[in-house]
């Protein structure tokens, strides 16, 4: 990938970048809003281009720990929807019942399906009322008795 194909691609859908990444941090984080709907929709644009962009340039979207969910949805951007299929058909040979590691790559998830945040932000609000709910201790504490 050049240069200058990664770097237009980040800024794209990355115009807020850190100047200075925080100590040992090897990359600069993107901001994508993911409780929002058009932020989880900047997160897949993003990944979908990413992928091509690899691709392209006859490189690998698998890490070394595989691929697993984060990237499954994708490995037809590197495959091809025909590699992908006899991926499946192998599985089904061996797998009939598809008890071996089900849903993982023949079978994926979306690339957002299993966010934390999401759109509906169900885990960004259950973990803010959550650090405001305050404890039987803080209560006694504010009511001027001894927990």
């Amino acid at each position: 990938m050049s240069a200058g194909a990664a770097s237009s691609h980040l800024s794209r859908h990355a115009p807020a970048q850190l100047d200075d990444p925080p100590p040992g941090l090897p990359t600069q984080p993107i901001p994508f809003r993911l409780e929002t709907s058009a932020g989880t929709r900047n997160f897949r644009d993003f990944l979908a281009r990413a992928a091509d962009l690899v691709a392209s340039h006859g490189g690998s979207l698998s890490g070394e720990h595989g691929d697993g969910q984060a990237r499954g949805q994708l490995l037809t951007r590197m495959f091809g929807p025909t590699v992908v299929r006899a991926f499946a058909e192998l599985k089904a040979l061996f797998d009939p019942t598809n008890r071996m590691n089900p849903g993982k790559v023949v079978a994926p998830h979306a690339v957002d399906e299993d966010l934390r945040l999401g759109a509906a932000g169900r885990a960004l609000r259950g973990l803010a009322s959550a650090r405001r709910a305050p404890s039987g201790t803080q209560q006694a504490r504010r009511r001027g008795r001894r927990a």
